[in-house]
């Protein structure tokens, strides 16, 4: 009985998760002006994958969810909400937040929320794909 319990009480959170994603990702949409297609174009990713998510139907994996925050200029965190109030119990520690998806047992969606040192920042981003360009310190005003 608890599995069952358990399920549903998933898939509640899963599709209020993806009324909100698709709430966010209208929002970005209608400041930017852009449509369905544009955004699609823009991301080169199908049209109707773009509806989907407009929808609320579907939600996007880390890859094509980097690249519809990519193509609108945005953060994926401002895309996919992530309540803690969602969470089950003992779910958020150390710093980070993990859920599960409910359509893949093996992939989870990892928020991380603490201070790293600039080396351990880029090891993470390696491991997910992505690089990142150090900043420059900023300048020491020069005396006169």
């Amino acid at each position: 009985m608890g599995n069952e319990e358990d399920r549903r009480d998933s898939g509640r959170a899963d599709e209020a998760m993806k009324a909100a994603f698709a709430q966010r990702l209208q929002g970005v949409m209608r400041e930017r002006g852009w449509t369905q297609s544009e955004l699609a174009r823009r991301a080169r990713i199908g049209r109707d994958n773009v509806s989907g998510y407009i929808r609320g139907k579907n939600l996007p994996g880390p890859a094509i969810l980097n690249r519809l925050a990519a193509a609108l200029s945005v953060g994926p965190e401002e895309l996919i909400p992530m309540p803690l109030t969602d969470l089950p119990p003992g779910r958020r520690s150390h710093g980070f937040t993990l859920r599960h998806l409910a359509d893949d047992g093996n992939r989870v969606w990892l928020q991380v929320e603490q201070a790293l040192p600039w080396d351990q920042a880029e090891a993470i981003l390696r491991i997910l794909g992505h690089s990142l360009q150090r900043p420059l310190p900023a300048a020491e005003p020069r005396a006169a």
